[in-house]
């Protein structure tokens, strides 16, 4: 069994016995807490013993750098990730595929509690103004009910933000999970 390297410039590819240590560079990111800048990279060397090694790079990599960062939400960032990940393996394997769909019902969760959230905002608005209408109301009612409506509007605002938010977010890793799928079809067909 052969171990394949790809070689300088990305195209070509080299073979050596996986029982031959090897000494190739490998550009290792280094994922970053803050939002500015999501992924730094720096050269390094790595012994390569095996397969395996590459392939334990490559997990630990996907999932430090652009899994944990889908995980909790940050879907913009885990992008930024992705494509950092891809110039450096070109593309995600259906495992990798995998695991960003797998975050996919949590979305889907998150979007019909966000909606129920945004209907529950609408209606006690609503409500609010229904009572505004009632001629019988004291200067110190109507007062506090348009202090509540207030508070209501600022907060409808809130989760017609959030819902938005929810949306662009769900949207965005659909066709993350589509881009994705078709250059694994690319690479797949290429070989």
């Amino acid at each position: 069994m052969k171990l394949q390297i790809l070689g300088e410039g990305g195209n070509n590819y080299s073979e050596s016995p996986l029982h031959q240590t090897l000494r190739i560079p490998v550009r290792i990111p280094v994922c970053l807490k803050t939002q500015s800048s999501a992924l730094a990279t720096r050269e390094s060397f790595k012994l390569v013993n095996s397969k395996e090694d590459i392939d334990l790079e490559r997990n630990s990599m996907f999932n430090s750098c652009c899994l944990s960062h889908l995980l909790i939400g940050q879907f913009r960032l885990a992008s930024e990730n992705l494509s950092a990940f891809t110039d450096i393996y070109k593309y995600l394997n259906q495992i990798e595929i995998a695991q960003i769909s797998d975050a996919r019902p949590d979305f889907e969760e998150t979007m019909q509690e966000s909606l129920r959230n945004l209907a529950e905002a609408y209606q006690l608005s609503e409500i609010t103004q229904l009572e505004l209408l009632n001629p019988d109301l004291t200067a110190n009612e109507r007062q506090e009910l348009n202090e509540r409506l207030q508070t209501e509007t600022t907060n409808l605002i809130s989760r017609q933000e959030v819902f938005s938010k929810v949306v662009d977010d769900g949207s965005f890793m659909t066709a993350l999970l589509q881009h994705h799928q078709k250059l694994l079809d690319k690479q797949q067909t290429n070989a």
